[in-house]
């Protein structure tokens, strides 16, 4: 796969969305009022217009307009770029808004907000696959852009897999690297009813874990320390994060939203 995802050479960050769009996450949520599938694409969708909005205030240069995205949608299809944002234009695929009827935005003067992404729920969970979709986006980005800081990868998914087991290919992610430091996978599993959330287990909490569960904490990174400031602001319940794994689950709307703004560093309603 030959992807061209430029950035400038410093102070950027590549920022790629794995959003499960399998059958699975057709599931409606009463906690959600919507699907999982509409969930999802609303929590990218607001980040997207946030960035959107925060390049268009800040002075030329500022670091925080260099940021590239890339959307991979697994599913109807093992994986596909959904879209691609480079750091100088950020344009939605529709002219069209949507309503924020799920109140994921807490900001009354905004109600509408561009669509980039849509709803989709169809096919299998080919995680592995977008997994690898990830590798080959990230490994010619990062052997341009060794001054940048390390890519994120934000897997967004009900906590299905149906194409094998993405420890391996995650592995390989995360021997990625820039001068700054080794790309960092991260999981955000949502859950279908209510149940007590999980967020950023240590191996002392996640050692009791279900198999299907240890295969998201074994292919998820270890917290890097650069990423604890914003993510015990937004989550202050968290009292424990030496050696604590980049996963969250049972997550509802709200932690979807609050898991993003921490690992993109960009406020968040």
């Amino acid at each position: 796969m030959k992807e061209n995802v430029e950035a400038p050479a410093h102070g950027d960050r590549l920022n790629v969305f794995l959003l499960n769009q399998s059958e699975s996450m057709a599931v409606h949520v009463e906690e959600f009022g919507t699907s999982m599938a509409d969930a999802v694409a609303s929590s990218v969708n607001l980040y997207l217009q946030k960035l959107d909005q925060l390049r268009k205030l800040m002075p030329i240069g500022f670091t925080g307009d260099h940021f590239a995205v890339v959307v991979v949608g697994y599913g109807p299809e093992a994986a596909k770029v959904l879209l691609r944002i480079d750091p100088t234009r950020t344009e939605a695929d529709e002219e069209r808004t949507r309503s924020d009827k799920s109140g994921i935005s807490s900001d009354s003067e905004q109600m509408n907000f561009p669509v980039w992404v849509k709803p989709v729920a169809n096919g299998r969970a080919t995680l592995c696959h977008a997994l690898a979709s990830a590798h080959d986006l990230i490994s010619p980005w990062v052997k341009r852009h060794q001054g940048a800081n390390p890519p994120n990868v934000i897997n967004i998914t009900d906590g299905s897999v149906s194409d094998g087991d993405p420890r391996e290919v995650a592995e390989r992610i995360m021997e990625l690297s820039t001068l700054n430091g080794n790309a960092t996978i991260w999981h955000c599993c949502l859950a279908s009813s209510k149940s007590e959330p999980v967020f950023f287990p240590t191996e002392e909490v996640y050692s009791t874990f279900p198999d299907a569960w240890k295969l998201f904490v074994e292919s998820s990174s270890v917290l890097p320390q650069e990423a604890i400031p914003d993510l015990l602001l937004q989550f202050p319940e968290v009292s424990k994060v030496a050696g604590a794994r980049c996963c969250i689950f049972n997550a509802d709307l709200a932690m979807l939203v609050r898991a993003i703004a921490a690992i993109t560093h960009l406020p968040l309603p």
